[in-house]
């Protein structure tokens, strides 16, 4: 009887084992995506859709953890010092260039190895559906006559977007404290701000105020690009607006760099499936 139990007690325990880690080669077990920003943003919503492909492509479970929190140093911090072994990917972001020179981490691109750079993306300016201002000189000039009164936000202080809308506004001569900069995680909380009318504008991608901008809520008063996004044809970049100021955020996949180089062929190779595919060129379009 004791031997009979013993049998099923090692039976047990190597059926668990399957169930976490399936032996062979990578990856066989469950891969986190860490995004650095909110749910409900432009990178959340990349990264959730990258974990999709990559389960198809690789047949293991990719999930997104969203670690918020330092000004994106948090989620970068924790990709870049995870185990090297192919199982914590990381969503990094332009604000990933500044993080080390505001010394505020020592983490920097030299901790990563950059898999793929998926997409980019330019600062707009949003604005309510029914705001008064109807170009981005009509702003200049309310931020001029009322300095300190506007509030603004789309991430955390030195984010991307608030680099974009600093230097728009030294563009324009105005001091950067000429609007007062509402810190948050990322541009979906801003946008959720600005629609309960506790923010006066929100610098973000226009992807990322699509749903809203299509539902009538809010318009682009302006893309900081040197040409119109495809999806927004009606919103005029700046240098279109006499404005010659231009900046764009990009989102990246990577790995901490000491990762096996076997562990990034198959990473690569199955993202050079994906972004290549009908797929992902659709995704990319919404």
């Amino acid at each position: 009887m004791c031997k009979f139990a013993s049998t099923l007690t090692l039976l047990a325990a190597a059926l668990l084992s399957w169930g976490c880690d399936r032996g062979g080669a990578y990856p066989n077990r469950p891969v986190t995506i860490i995004c650095p920003w909110s749910a409900g943003g432009g990178t959340d919503g990349l990264s959730r859709q990258m974990g999709i492909f990559l389960e198809e492509k690789l047949n293991v479970p990719f999930n997104v953890i969203n670690e918020t929190g330092g000004e994106g140093v948090t989620g970068h911090s924790t990709g870049a010092l995870a185990a090297p072994d192919g199982y914590t990917l990381t969503m990094m972001t332009a604000e990933l260039n500044m993080l080390h020179w505001r010394k505020m981490t020592p983490i920097d691109c030299s901790h990563f190895r950059t898999l793929m750079v998926l997409n980019c993306e330019p600062a707009a300016i949003i604005v309510p559906a029914d705001s008064p201002w109807k170009t981005v000189g009509d702003l200049e000039d309310a931020i001029g006559e009322n300095p300190g009164k506007l509030k603004a936000s789309g991430t955390a202080k030195g984010g991307t977007w608030h680099l974009a809308f600093a230097g728009w506004l030294a563009k324009a001569g105005l001091p950067i404290s000429a609007v007062k900069w509402i810190p948050t995680r990322g541009a979906s909380p801003s946008l959720q701000e600005l629609m309960a009318k506790n923010l006066d504008l929100v610098c973000c991608s226009l992807p990322e105020a699509q749903a809203l901008i299509q539902g009538g809520n809010l318009k682009g008063l302006g893309v900081m690009s040197d040409e119109r996004v495809k999806g927004f044809d009606d919103v005029k970049t700046f240098k279109e607006q006499g404005v010659d100021w231009s900046l764009v955020g990009w989102r990246a996949l990577g790995v901490p760099s000491d990762t096996p180089v076997e562990v990034i062929d198959t990473l690569m190779n199955a993202l050079r499936d994906i972004v290549e595919s009908e797929e992902f060129a659709s995704f990319m379009k919404t």
